[in-house]
């Protein structure tokens, strides 16, 4: 054999070798890629973190809102005491379910003896909120 076909075949089986080396790791990613799409699911984990956390400080200060009135003719007001629990029961792009429980106080008025009397009273809401314009509107509450 002429050495210039030594030389063409080594060199042929070369760059085959190549090649297939190139295509393997073509298809195995680098430490980069991994690190960046590492990245981009602990900024994602982030974000619902603190979608789901503006949403039930949203739903606990709505709630104190709601459950916070007074009825002057009846000489009663009400006032939240304590949230206890502000739970997701659905969370989409587009629509949140959130329940509400809580302690609130019942006071009444006795103009007479100018005296007030408080009992305490559990309350649970649902309150379903719609995402529009960037913020998050109240849709319905239904108290149980």
């Amino acid at each position: 054999m002429p050495p210039c076909c030594i030389l063409f075949s080594y060199e042929y089986f070369r760059r085959q070798l190549v090649r297939k080396i190139r295509m393997e790791n073509f298809f195995q990613p680098s430490k980069y890629i991994v690190i960046f799409c590492g990245f981009l699911i602990v900024v994602w984990l982030c974000l619902q973190f603190v979608i789901k956390a503006r949403v039930t400080e949203e739903s606990k200060e709505l709630t104190t809102q709601i459950m916070t009135w007074t009825w002057p003719q009846l000489n009663i007001a009400s006032r939240v005491k304590n949230i206890q629990d502000a739970k997701i029961i659905k969370l989409t792009n587009n629509d949140a379910k959130i329940e509400v429980a809580g302690n609130q106080d019942i006071i009444s008025y006795d103009k007479i003896n100018k005296s007030t009397s408080t009992r305490e009273l559990p309350f649970k809401l649902i309150l379903v909120f719609y995402h529009l314009n960037n913020s998050w509107k109240i849709g319905s509450i239904t108290f149980n």
